[in-house]
Parts: structure tokens; sequence; C-alpha cells
């Protein structure tokens, strides 16, 4: 069983990530300001001071960690905006961090990136599609992509923009069924278009790529883009509100 170095597992994705994967791997999830309960999710617990590339490559040596996933980021859009300097030493600066101490101890690194790189403009975008980032948020993420393509010799990039249950219904799934549960109207853009993936899609995607030693940056969506207003009618049908 590997063992895996979880940063942000806290968050809405990680979160997912352990409750899909806690079996699977042996996971270590760095744990800083928020409390976390363990429930029955199999993981261990630590504290490392991530502004110290000398801390976390002690660490992953002292336990043979062979995989470190990074979903530390500040995702508010409009905090980003007004925040830039908190957003780049967050969304960027620590990224260069972790990334020079997967180089130094030859771990494989799985970042979660984000589909705000471009603007709109095309129906389908590829990997080597030119970035055009509309937001804050969108250039911290992309000076990151760019740190780790040119320092890590292992990394797996993914692009996504995901979608998964969470209990604080600050997400879009999330805020779609409690309103329909509260027999509330849910309004969504007609006009606003996404590709989202389910969290557990993502999930895979990144361990099959790394269980084939397949690294580099990928694009992860669903088939064809979606309106807000059709996503909401799709968890509508599929929930029998």
């Amino acid at each position: 069983m590997k063992n895996v170095l979880l940063l942000g597992g806290t968050g809405l994705l990680g979160t997912n990530w352990l409750f899909f994967r806690n079996k699977k791997e042996n996971y270590f999830v760095n744990i800083h300001k928020k409390k976390f309960k363990k429930d029955n999710l199999k993981f261990n617990k630590v504290s490392i001071n991530l502004k110290s590339k000398k801390k976390i490559i002690e660490f992953i040596k002292k336990n043979k960690i062979s995989i470190l996933i990074n979903l530390i980021a500040i995702t508010d859009i409009d905090f980003c905006e007004k925040n830039k300097l908190k957003a780049f030493i967050t969304n960027v600066k620590l990224v260069k961090i972790i990334s020079e101490a997967c180089k130094r101890t030859n771990t494989t690194l799985i970042y979660v990136s984000t589909d705000q790189l471009f603007d709109g403009k095309k129906k389908i975008y590829s990997e080597n599609s030119k970035i055009c980032t509309l937001n804050n948020y969108g250039a911290t993420k992309s000076k990151a992509e760019s740190i780790i393509k040119k320092v890590c010799k292992k990394y797996i990039i993914l692009r996504s923009n995901f979608f998964c249950w969470s209990f604080n219904n600050k997400n879009l799934l999330s805020q779609i069924i409690k309103n329909l549960k509260n027999k509330k109207n849910f309004y969504g853009w007609k006009n606003v278009y996404f590709t989202p993936v389910y969290s557990r899609t993502l999930i895979d995607v990144a361990f099959f790529l790394e269980s084939k030693g397949k690294y580099g940056l990928f694009n992860v969506s669903c088939d064809e883009p979606i309106s807000k207003y059709s996503f909401a009618s799709i968890i509508t049908k599929k929930f029998s509100f």
C-alpha cells in the first residue's frame, strides 16, 4: 500500500478524496486550521509547516511518501481579485515550495488545477490551447502549472471543474438539492456553460494515470458543455424531485 501525503484534505475535494480512497492508500493528512473529525475514515493526522521546504522533505523521507496530492488553494474568485497577495502566496508561492520538495525526494505530485484558464470563446479546449484567463484566480493557477512543469520530474496536473456532495451546502450540487428538498426554486443560467466531472471520476483518473506512470498535464471534463440550468434539471430528475 502506497503512502500518500494529502494537502488540503479538509476542503471540499479533499474530504471526498478521503471518502473514496482512504482504504486504498495509506493517507497522511495535513491538518492546519479546521477541526476535522475522522469518523470512519482511515488516515493519519499530521501537522507540517508547509512554508518550510526542509520540513516537507524531512516528512516525506521519514514516512516514505510516494505520492503528494496538493489540493490547497484559495478558489473564491472574488476573494482572489480583492486579495491578490494572499492569493499569490497560497496559489503560487506555496506550490513552488511543495514542487521543489517533490523534486528533491523524487515524489509524484498530483495537482488539481482549474478550467478557469480560458475565456470560453471556443467550444473545445485541448491541453495545448493558449491560456487566456479572465480573473486573478485563473492567473494564479496558470502560474502554478508553469512552476510544476518547470520544477517537477513526476507530476500529474488535472484541469477540471468537479462537482460533489458537501454537508455545508457551499457547492452547486448541494445547493440544488437543498433548495429542492425544501421545495424552493433553484435558478440556473441557460447561457452559462461548463464541463463538470463527478469528484470520484476525477480522483479515479488521477490514480489511473499514476498507476500507469503517465505524467504531464491533462484536461478532465465531461463529453459536452452543459448549462447550469440543464445541470440542475438533470439533478432534479435523478433525485425525483
